[in-house]
């Protein structure tokens, strides 16, 4: 008799078990809500016109040894967005992505880096999709799914680096040969990683035969993660956002921005030129 209750209990936890599991096999809808509660309540969210977020920011080229710190800045407001890095150093002093929601530009200074070279010819829909920045930005297009018209498609749980974090493929309107992943994690949906992947193949002969020997593969590969979230005006944040780019093939680049934000303040008045895109 008791090992009949000890299987009959053993089965009604495996039902009860296997009944949580169905439930929580989600839609995308679900994700997207979830996530959007993990930021605030719709009455705040709504209320954000603009926002903007400020702190420190160290950039490193790894195995180069050394780094450069500065400051960083996100502003946004609605659909545009700005992302400036100022670095005292006349070799380096920066970036600067602006986007209106169509048009972009990347400025650098004495010239862009090998990710603001990257974001301005080939990842494009990064910016004008308001990708960039995350959360951080109003321009974040989860807050607007119909302001871009994006095809979304949510996958399941991934293991991304030893967690697992629930995925959502972005596919832009405007065609792009970019791969973009989303990433939230597994229990409070908050928006902790973006992973955009692009590969160029050898360019080949009209004899469908590689033109050049010498010519590799190249991918590219940027990441921006998002950790240590804190609470501003009612809405939680991310605090740390770090960029990371790298490009394989034949050659090759390997740079990292960590940016720590001391304040995320809503609603600040901004000059209408600062999305000017000149």
């Amino acid at each position: 008799m008791q090992f009949v209750r000890q299987a009959l209990a053993v089965m009604l936890m495996t039902a009860a078990v296997a009944a949580l599991a169905a439930d929580e096999k989600l839609t995308l809808e679900q994700v997207i809500a979830r996530h959007l509660a993990s930021i605030g309540k719709p009455e705040a969210l709504a209320k954000a016109k603009t926002r903007v977020a400020e702190g420190k920011s160290k950039f490193e080229i790894v195995n180069a040894g050394g780094y450069i710190e500065g400051k960083v800045t996100v502003v946004s407001q609605a659909g545009n967005s700005r992302l400036v890095l100022k670095y005292p150093n006349p070799n380096y002093t920066g970036e600067d992505m602006l986007a209106d929601g169509n048009k972009i530009h990347v400025y650098g200074q004495p010239q862009r880096s090998a990710l603001g070279s990257f974001i301005y010819n080939q990842g494009t829909a990064l910016l004008t999709e308001g990708l960039f920045e995350g959360t951080l930005s109003t321009a974040w297009p989860l807050l607007d799914s119909k302001r871009h018209a994006a095809k979304l498609t949510y996958n399941g749980l991934k293991m991304i680096d030893g967690q697992q974090l629930h995925e959502v493929r972005y596919e832009p309107k405007k065609r792009t040969d970019l791969d973009i992943r989303l990433y939230f994690s597994k229990e409070d949906f908050r928006h902790v990683l973006t992973i955009a992947k692009l590969t160029l193949s050898p360019q080949l002969s009209t004899g469908g035969e590689v033109a050049n020997a010498s010519q590799q593969e190249i991918r590219y590969r940027v990441e921006e993660r998002f950790s240590n979230f804190a609470q501003f005006d009612g809405m939680t944040f991310p605090t740390t956002f770090q960029i990371r780019y790298d490009l394989e093939g034949q050659s090759q680049a390997h740079q990292r921005y960590t940016n720590t934000f001391n304040d995320v303040v809503n609603n600040v008045p901004l000059d209408p030129k600062t999305f000017e895109i000149k």
